[in-house]
Parts: structure tokens; C-alpha cells; sequence
């Protein structure tokens, strides 16, 4: 079986389950009209707040989607029919959980926009970020979806498990994202060298645990 192949069955199974239509977007569209209505516009806070609620409401959106992975068990009937090594599966779990995490990353970012109305100095910089913190988020999820899928309650501990180890990744998306829209390039591209390589350590982590977590 092929990466493709793997991937596509994958996604099949989400558009079965409808997770992101049902739960994650829903749950970003309610969040940040609360906020919206919550805060007076006129006095600038919504706009000061904007990165820390992007990336806050999309991180606990995306847990919908790592939950919904976890719940899945017919993984373990390609594993058992096919022969899958855990290396390609861990890639191939990243790759399904970035295209949905990035649905959610960038309805997100656009209801922030139109929204909160934040100043956008360096639009470039936004992009890098959202793409560096999605892989980041999908690739924590596929690390850790495969080894609590078979505990009871494995979506409250997924949720408590994974947002801790996210949260330096997290707080560098949310300085970065200030940054970019700030238009102070320097530090920015600090903090973005900083989700990178959170994005390597993660990645080669679960690259070298990856049979040890299809166990």
C-alpha cells in the first residue's frame, strides 16, 4: 500500500465522520463570536488579543480532529491486512492531520480577520507561521492519538496530555503572530525559527518511537 493510497483512506474516513463540518468549525465559529461580543471593539482589545485567540481556538478545535484519529480503529486493520510499517503511518497521520488542522487554522485566522480587525504588517510571516504551528499541532496529535486510543475517556486524556506539551509551541505561535502583525520582522522570524524547531523535535521523535507507538 502506497503513502497516497494510505492517505486518501484516511481522509475518506474523516469526510465519513464529518468531524470538522460537526464539530471543529462550529466550535471556532462560537468561540470567536463570543469574544466578539464580549469585548468592546472601540477600546482595542479584541485587536490585542487577536494571535492569543487564533491560535488558542484553533489548537482546541484540532483536538476535535486528533480525538476523532484516536476513536478510529481501522488502522489497525491496515496495519494487520497490509504490512504498514509504523514509520509510514506516523508520516501518513501527519500529512491527514495538517490538511484538516489546516482547514481549521485558516477558517480561524480569516474569522479573526474580519472579526477582530487586527493590523497586519507582514502578511508573508503569517503564512510561515500558520503553516510551521499546523504541522506542529499535527504532528503532536499523531504522536500521541495512537497511544491512549485504547484507554477509556481517550479524547479528556488526549486533550490533557497533548495542550502541556504544546503549550511552548503555542506561546511562540501566539509571539510570532504579534510580531508579524506588529511588523517587527526580527523578532518574529525569532519566534518562527523557534516553532521550526519544535517542528523537527517532534517530528524526529515520533519518527524514532513510531513502530513502538502502533504496539
Amino acid at each position: 500500500m502506497t503513502m497516497r493510497t494510505l492517505v486518501r483512506a484516511q481522509l475518506r474516513s474523516e469526510i465519513r465522520d464529518k468531524t470538522i463540518l460537526a464539530r471543529s468549525l462550529p466550535f471556532v465559529g462560537v468561540v470567536l463570536l463570543l469574544f466578539a461580543f464580549a469585548f468592546d471593539p472601540d477600546r482595542g482589545v479584541l485587536s490585542r488579543i487577536a494571535p492569543g485567540l487564533w491560535w488558542v481556538t484553533t489548537t482546541f478545535a484540532a483536538m476535535f480532529i486528533y480525538v476523532r484519529d484516536a476513536h478510529n480503529k481501522r488502522e489497525s486493520g491496515f496495519i494487520a491486512q497490509f504490512g504498514i510499517d509504523g514509520s509510514t503511518l506516523f508520516v501518513a497521520r501527519i500529512i491527514v492531520n495538517s490538511l484538516l488542522t489546516g482547514v481549521v487554522t485558516v477558517t480561524s485566522g480569516l474569522l479573526v480577520v474580519f472579526l477582530f480587525s487586527p493590523d497586519i504588517e507582514n502578511i508573508f510571516a503569517l503564512i510561515v507561521i500558520a503553516v510551521l504551528t499546523t504541522v506542529s499541532l499535527s504532528t503532536i496529535g499523531a504522536i500521541y492519538s495512537p497511544l491512549i486510543a485504547r484507554l477509556h475517556d481517550s479524547g479528556q486524556l488526549l486533550s490533557l496530555v497533548v495542550i502541556p506539551i504544546l503549550l511552548p509551541c503555542l506561546l511562540a505561535a501566539i509571539r510570532a503572530t504579534e510580531a508579524a502583525m506588529s511588523g517587527a520582522t526580527g523578532e518574529c522570524w525569532q519566534w518562527i525559527s523557534l516553532i521550526a524547531i519544535f517542528v523537527i523535535l517532534f517530528g524526529a521523535a515520533g519518527a524514532l518511537a513510531a513502530d513502538s507507538l502502533e504496539d
